[in-house]
């Protein structure tokens, strides 16, 4: 049976309410990143080593992806020839 008047949200609807809420859950993930590096990655100062570094290094080199996608620098930057 079929509800008479029922509203149907418009694919485009559908995309707004997903894109918010991926929005939402990126904001979230950000928060826990910036709480990850104000606790020093969880380690002890006294306790770091080379291995700490790499492990520092390689968040660092994913958000420096991320941050380049987002303002479109570096790989993701718009050339003449993509025109």
């Amino acid at each position: 049976m079929s509800k008479i008047g029922a509203y149907h949200k418009s694919p485009s609807e559908e995309a707004l309410n997903r894109f918010v809420g991926h929005i939402g859950e990126i904001n979230k993930r950000l928060a826990e990143v910036q709480q990850y590096t104000e606790n020093h990655m969880g380690y002890a100062s006294e306790k770091i080593n080379w291995g700490h570094v790499r492990t520092a290094a390689y968040v660092l080199k994913e958000l420096t992806k991320l941050t380049n996608m987002a303002y479109g620098r570096s790989e993701y930057s718009k050339s003449e020839d993509n025109h």
